[in-house]
């Protein structure tokens, strides 16, 4: 089980595969203090909280996507770009090996004849996979309608492509309505990776929600309501 716990707040958040969690904090300083802290561990700082899995600590800035703005989802996050470029260069220099060094060799031979041709003395640089690539411009394509679905295609690339399965994503209550909550969920749960929606200030939102969330409560007291 991959669960997330801070010792100033006495409940365990289950992160395991395929899990849902809605976070709500009555108290808008509360929410912040939560937020920012485990903002900062994922970005590599210290910090209380400890993401582990059967009693084993984990990473939280390896392991973990935190979603904070979501009109400003882009799939061409560089994590998402940087592991595809590794993936491409393996694949040419590997699967493609041949292909690729008789383009090199073509494009090395156009080269010479262009720098040994023009008015004025040239070198040519020399090419290699990673060039190449480049050169190319190879992008991913992605197949999504609206934001909607961009934030689905977006987790489920960054779990395929970079190995990432728990995301985080912060006031989704307010952005997304009773279904279109139930269907992120939904969705996520198929392809495996859990979320948690944290939520601040936002005691009428926790009144109802889709079935398959466990749902926590830090109310105005500080205590907790399951």
């Amino acid at each position: 089980m991959k669960k997330l716990i801070h010792p100033d707040y006495d409940f365990q958040i289950d992160l395991s595969d395929g899990n849902a969690t809605a976070l709500f904090f009555d108290r808008a300083d509360e929410y912040r203090h939560y937020v920012a802290e485990l903002i900062s561990q994922h970005e590599g700082n210290d910090g209380d909280f400890i993401l582990s899995e059967d009693n084993n600590e984990l990473s939280i800035a390896s392991n973990m996507n935190i979603i904070a703005d979501l009109f400003n989802i882009h799939l061409d996050d560089k994590r998402i770009l940087s592991k595809l470029q590794t993936m491409l260069k393996a694949y040419v220099s590997e699967d493609m090996f041949q292909k690729t060094q008789d383009m090199i060799s073509a494009i090395e031979m156009y080269a010479e004849e262009i720098a040994s041709s023009f008015q004025y003395q040239m070198r040519p640089s020399p090419i290699d996979s990673a060039s190449l690539l480049k050169l190319l411009g190879l992008q991913p394509e992605y197949d999504y309608q609206d934001d909607r679905e961009q934030i689905l295609e977006y987790m489920n690339v960054f779990h395929d492509i970079c190995g990432v399965g728990i995301f985080v994503i912060l006031n989704g209550f307010s952005a997304y309505n009773y279904d279109e909550i139930g269907m992120i969920v939904d969705d996520s749960s198929r392809h495996g990776h859990s979320i948690l929606f944290i939520e601040g200030n936002s005691a009428s939102s926790y009144q109802k929600i889709p079935n398959g969330i466990d749902k926590i409560v830090v109310d105005s007291d500080g205590a907790v309501i399951y």
